[in-house]
């Protein structure tokens, strides 16, 4: 997906309208610092956080190209986004993209035209250093680098 497309089909002010509802919720961080490295990874490397599906687009394609960046990238919030006859694509695959990342709740945000999923990932309090961070796949591996005790 490219910046122009992201941000012309209203893809950037979701994503950070998430980004900031996730940020709002954590402690004992620098906000202001975390919304402008997270915007800036997202505009640098913005194939590790979305999918811009085409009209010709096999829903195979779609199913096994969103596991790949998911699996690789393990991004915060991925979006799926498309416009026309893409939409019509994006929306039969809502199901089997949901079932797959188990990890991520999903919201849609659907017109005429266009079908977007935010796939953003499930949040969990309790973790090492007391702030809602990652879901519990990537726990043994914060454990493994942490230096401060584990909390109960």
């Amino acid at each position: 997906m490219h910046i122009a497309e992201f941000v012309q089909n209203g893809i950037l002010n979701e994503y950070v309208s998430i980004l900031f509802a996730d940020l709002g919720q954590m402690t004992n961080i620098d906000i202001e610092k975390e919304i402008k490295d997270k915007i800036e990874d997202l505009l640098v490397n913005i194939e590790k956080h979305s999918y811009f599906v085409l009209g010709n687009t096999a829903i195979k394609e779609l199913i096994k190209k969103s596991n790949t960046v998911v699996s690789s990238h393990s991004p915060d919030i991925f979006a799926v986004a498309g416009v026309k006859s893409a939409a019509i694509i994006v929306k039969e695959s809502i199901n089997l993209l949901s079932k797959m990342l188990k990890e991520y709740d999903l919201k849609r945000i659907s017109t005429g035209e266009k079908e977007i999923l935010f796939f953003k990932r499930k949040l969990i309090k309790g973790t090492w250093d007391n702030t809602i961070d990652r879901p519990i796949r990537s726990l043994s591996i914060r454990f493994k680098t942490a230096t401060k005790p584990l909390k109960d």
